[in-house]
Formats: C-alpha cells, sequence, structure tokens
C-alpha cells in the first residue's frame, strides 16, 4: 500500500527457512508482491543485532536504523499504516532539505 520509489519492504528469513518454506508462507497469509530473501547463515541478523524473531527495522534513505519491533505486528492496521506514512514523510523532508 506504502510501496513506491522512496519505500520498500523487503522481507529476510534466517538461517533455517528455505525458499519453498517461505514462500509456503506468503501464500497462506495471502501476501503475493513482497521479495524474497535470505540469510542462511545468520550473519546479517548477527551484524544488525537482531536478538529474536520476528524483529522489523525500519531504515532511512540513507541507511541509519531508525526504528525496530521486536515481536509480531499488524503492519495493515490503520495505526501502523499512519506511522508508516509519517515516517516516509519525515525521511523524505529530511532528505530533501
Amino acid at each position: 500500500e506504502l510501496g513506491d520509489e522512496t519505500f520498500e519492504v523487503v522481507t529476510i528469513a534466517t538461517m533455517r527457512n528455505s525458499t519453498k518454506s517461505i514462500q509456503s508462507f506468503f501464500d497462506k497469509i495471502g501476501v503475493q508482491n513482497l521479495s524474497k530473501h535470505n540469510d542462511p547463515n545468520g550473519a546479517l541478523s548477527r551484524s544488525m543485532g537482531v536478538l529474536g524473531l520476528p524483529t522489523t527495522l525500519i531504515i532511512s534513505k540513507s541507511g541509519e536504523e531508525i526504528g525496530r519491533l521486536l515481536g509480531d505486528a499488524d503492519w495493515g492496521s490503520a495505526d501502523a499504516i499512519q506511522l508508516l506514512s509519517r515516517i516516509k514523510a519525515a525521511d523524505h523532508v529530511k532528505k530533501d532539505m
């Protein structure tokens, strides 16, 4: 819903999850348009300080972590969409100033 040239959702499965199991999970929950990536050795997770799953990281255009959530979230809820819209707008203003 919010995806465009300034906002992208990237999914990364860690270690034991195969591409096939990721696709099965996406099919089960009705996700059709997200890219699927793997971190098979957990190197990215360790370098980002991920301590549990699921973890959501919000990264600015400049590559800085500006938000983190450990645990499940309903990213389709009105509150989540409002939060992400505000973050997206603030990041856009910051970069264009």
